[in-house]
Formats: structure tokens, sequence, C-alpha cells
């Protein structure tokens, strides 16, 4: 009599496991996707030096990151319209999504989202 009881129990109990590791692993796994979204998105250089920028002083306007950025690199005035214009279509976008800065489209402000130190971890990182 207790051989039934105890097999039924051991049913119930793998299927209770099954299911948690089933609930369990979709958070996981958007959690992986997102880890290594992230570590693309501040794997290019560009959207390094601008998170490096920002960890020093937290706040600047697009155009400001733009003009630093091109003294760091020697970049004429030409290219760092070409710059400026970059970071606002496809840099700061990226970053603002991945909440790393608040990046006002309208006004081309730029502030540090995160801690700068979580920042520099990440840039550490990576």
């Amino acid at each position: 009599m207790v051989a039934p009881i105890v097999g039924e129990f051991a049913f119930v109990v793998t299927s209770l496991l099954d299911d948690l590791v089933f609930v369990l692993a979709s958070p996981i796994d958007e959690l992986g996707t997102a880890f290594a979204n992230a570590c693309s998105v501040i794997s290019h250089p560009v959207r390094r030096k601008v998170l490096v920028i920002l960890t020093e002083r937290e706040a600047a306007t697009r155009t400001a990151l733009a003009d630093e950025l091109a003294v760091d690199e020697g970049i004429s005035i030409e290219d760092t319209e070409r710059l400026d214009v970059l970071l606002h279509h496809n840099h700061l976008p990226k970053l603002d999504e991945h909440q790393y800065v608040a990046y006002d489209r309208r006004h081309g402000d730029v502030a540090l989202w995160k801690d700068p130190k979580s920042v520099e971890f990440d840039l550490d990182s990576r």
C-alpha cells in the first residue's frame, strides 16, 4: 500500500519540478539575451567613448559629445557634423534603449542613466 503512494508522490514532485524549470527558464533566457545585447551595445568604440565621457560629468549635449569625440580622434569639422548625425540616429538611441543614457532627441541633451560606477564596471567587463 505504501509503494503506490510513494510512486504517486514522486510523480507529483517530478511534475512540479518540470513546471518550475519551464517557468524559470523563460526569464533566465530573457536575462541572457538582455546581457548579450547590452554587451554588443557597449562594444562599439564610439558608444564606449560616450559612456567614458559621461561617467566623468554625467550630462552633456549631443553636439558637445561630438566635439569632444572629434578632438580625441582628430576629426575635421565636416566629419564632426557627420559624427553628430551618427550620434543622433544611431549611437545615442541604442544607449538609451539599453538604459545607459537618457537621450532627449528634441533638445539633444544626454544624461547618464546608470550609476557611473556601474557603467565603469560594465565597460571594464567587456
